[in-house]
């Protein structure tokens, strides 16, 4: 039996224990790392460094080249995001691109009563360690709103391509399918989530566009004059 095909069905899209997402990302053979456990050793420093320093020009090159990036608006999850122009659609997976150099995913998490580092935690350390045994969660603020991100600890299943991931709580919970959706979850590799993830715009859904204030026209008469106050 495939651990992975037990924990998320192979529909195009997948509702589990509270997360929507697309196709969860490929973990081939996880049940038998899992069960052989994993093998590592500490990276030397100057490889740290290196990793570094790629990351930081990776962030450089995306916040300064602005055309080499495209812009992702998805309705049903309510946000816009940049990301390179390079990277294309995935037909296996519904909201996920990819690239030679990375790749990014979005899914919705219910949440309705936890708070966003329960919910950070549930999925950074969840039982299959898609993070690795040892992630890191970081406090982030993203479009105004508290935002968890999930960095991944050197044990991280190969298969996972480096994949950091992105919580991100709703201005307002989302209604998705029927349900109310209140944290928006990223996952990209981790070169580029937080340049990706600190483009991520909330778009304005019904409820809040009616709670917006209302600016009102006055016409101010004074004897023959009059003027236009807003």
């Amino acid at each position: 039996m495939n651990l992975w095909q037990d924990l998320f069905n192979l529909a195009p899209a997948v509702k589990r224990k509270g997360l929507l997402a697309a196709k969860p990302l490929a973990l081939s053979d996880i049940k038998s790392k899992i069960n052989k456990g994993f093998n590592f050793k500490k990276p030397a420093s100057w490889v740290i460094v290196a990793a570094v320093m790629v990351v930081s020009a990776a962030a450089i090159a995306f916040a300064a080249n602005p055309s080499e990036s495209k812009t992702f608006i998805s309705g049903q999850y309510k946000i816009s995001l940049r990301y390179p122009s390079n990277w294309k659609p995935n037909p296996d997976y519904i909201e996920r691109y990819e690239g030679k150099d990375g790749f990014f995913q979005v899914g919705a998490i219910e949440g309705k009563n936890m708070t966003i580092d329960d919910a950070a935690k549930n999925d950074a350390f969840h039982m299959l360690n898609p993070y690795g045994s040892d992630p890191k969660i970081i406090n982030r603020i993203i479009d105004g709103q508290e935002a968890r991100l999930i960095l991944p600890s050197a044990d991280q299943p190969e298969e996972m391509k480096n994949q950091a991931g992105l919580i991100v709580k709703y201005p307002e919970a989302v209604n998705i399918n029927g349900s109310l959706y209140y944290y928006l979850i990223l996952w990209a590799d981790k070169a580029h989530i937080e340049q990706i993830g600190n483009t991520i715009k909330f778009l304005k859904t019904r409820t809040q566009a009616e709670k917006a204030p209302t600016r009102m026209c006055i016409l101010n008469f004074h004897n023959s004059d009059w003027t236009l106050g807003i």
